[in-house]
């Protein structure tokens, strides 16, 4: 979504094209900032030339909010110094916590409302349109049909302009906001054309892991079908290390994040969250399927796990698979761009799972 100081953001009707050959993504969650710079020189050839992280301190950032405007504007700072890059094609993130996600259906042939004026009463229903910045984009290829499906995503005004103010104070000028999820999915489609373009026409669900939730979403087709929030992140898997080991909170974030782990952890801590995910992951399908008109059109066909990563990473699209009786995959997106030989592949490895926001804000705005 193109974005500005105003109730309307411009609408994003188009499908990925790179009308620019690079673009940088920004995703700054409670315990990070993270930067992605990416080049094209078409769509299936995104390369991956520099990224940074940027922890933060407790208390700079919180889940609905910036909490000490000053520090996070020198920490993104510092995170633009270290990425290094003259790139003025810039997307950063909004957290989908302060948004509003819903596919809604318009048929031209039903109503003298043209679209702009559909969306707008669309987002009046549940929120004063005068204080809400509001953007919607087309569901595949759903306009040769009279019946249009129409991907709406509303937020406070405030909330948009907080975060521009934010960047202005640290001399970055964003092109495009998106909200995360959906920037994680864009990523995760990206990894679909490039690795198995087979699952593009799947029904799938998909899983980002992320700080204090889990992202579950139901696609069909590159059509968002379903969305649900899974109260397990990666925040309670720090918690069970803080209680297996006695660390700091600091220490226990440092842990999860860590390509090396005590020799025990997949044991006393791993192993115990991945049974957690599965077992949650079993309980959104069985809502999912309950709760929505059931036929053989709609069945889930193959899960992707995103955003999780550690030593015993490949086990947990083995533990769901056996309890779910649906093919798993644990992915990187990111791993499908071509890296820049000076990055440093090890620490990539290690890092990979973490970037997966900021890569999809990237391929957004190229």
């Amino acid at each position: 979504m193109k974005i500005g100081k105003s109730n309307k953001f411009s609408n994003t009707n188009n499908k990925l094209k790179p009308s620019n050959h690079d673009c940088i993504g920004i995703h700054i969650t409670p315990q990070a900032i993270h930067a992605v710079l990416v080049s094209a020189r078409s769509v299936n050839q995104i390369s991956l030339e520099k990224y940074a992280i940027t922890p933060l301190p407790q208390n700079v950032i919180s889940n609905n909010g910036i909490e000490d405007h000053d520090q996070a504007v020198t920490y993104l700072q510092q995170t633009m110094r270290q990425l290094n890059s003259n790139c003025k094609n810039i997307t950063v993130s909004l957290p989908q916590n302060l948004a509003s996600i819903q596919v809604v259906q318009y048929n031209p042939a039903q109503t003298e409302l043209t679209l702009d004026e559909f969306v707008e009463f669309e987002v009046s229903q549940t929120a004063d349109l005068e204080s809400s910045s509001y953007d919607y984009c087309y569901l595949s290829d759903t306009r040769q049909g009279k019946l249009q499906d129409i991907l709406l995503v509303s937020c406070k005004r405030d909330d948009v302009d907080a975060r521009l103010d934010l960047f202005s104070a640290a001399n970055i000028t964003p092109k495009q906001m998106d909200v995360d999820i959906l920037a994680a999915l864009n990523a995760v489609n990206f990894w679909i054309n490039q690795q198995q373009p087979v699952l593009a026409g799947q029904n799938l669900a998909i899983f980002q892991v992320g700080i204090h939730s889990t992202s579950a979403l139901i696609t069909q087709n590159d059509r968002l079908l379903y969305k649900q929030e899974i109260n397990l992140g990666h925040e309670h898997l720090m918690q069970a290390i803080r209680r297996n080991y006695q660390l700091s909170e600091g220490d226990a974030w440092n842990m999860v994040y860590a390509a090396g782990k005590p020799a025990d952890f997949a044991t006393k801590v791993g192993a115990v969250f991945q049974d957690q995910l599965t077992q949650e992951i079993q309980r959104f399908l069985q809502f999912y399927y309950t709760t929505n008109s059931h036929d053989q059109s709609t069945d889930v066909q193959q899960i992707l796990v995103s955003g999780y990563q550690n030593d015993a990473a490949l086990a947990i699209a083995e533990r769901i698979t056996q309890q779910v009786n649906i093919p798993t995959q644990q992915i990187t997106p990111i791993a499908a761009a071509q890296a820049n030989k000076r990055l440093d592949n090890t620490q990539l490895l290690s890092d990979s799972s973490l970037l997966t926001e900021a890569f999809g804000l990237a391929v957004r705005g190229l």
